[in-house]
């Protein structure tokens, strides 16, 4: 959010109060996003993703995914 900065620090001195203030808040909101974010993949992801060598073929996966899906519609 360096850049975010930047936006805040142009906003401040805008001329158009309204198209500052949505930039502004566009900015904070994008940043507590990547806050959450962060802080949900230290929580949960704190040793990094864990990959399946041994795993299936992707095609099968997304058949057994959609058939949940319409499974679970359907009930």
């Amino acid at each position: 959010p360096v850049y975010g900065d930047k936006i805040l620090r142009e906003t401040q001195e805008s001329d158009d109060r309204d198209e500052a203030e949505r930039h502004a808040a566009f900015v904070r909101l994008f940043r507590d996003m990547l806050k959450g974010l962060s802080d949900y993949v230290k929580k949960y992801h704190h040793r990094g993703l864990a990959w399946n060598m041994g795993g299936g073929d992707l095609a099968d996966a997304l058949a057994e995914d959609l058939a949940n899906d319409e499974a679970n519609a359907t009930s």
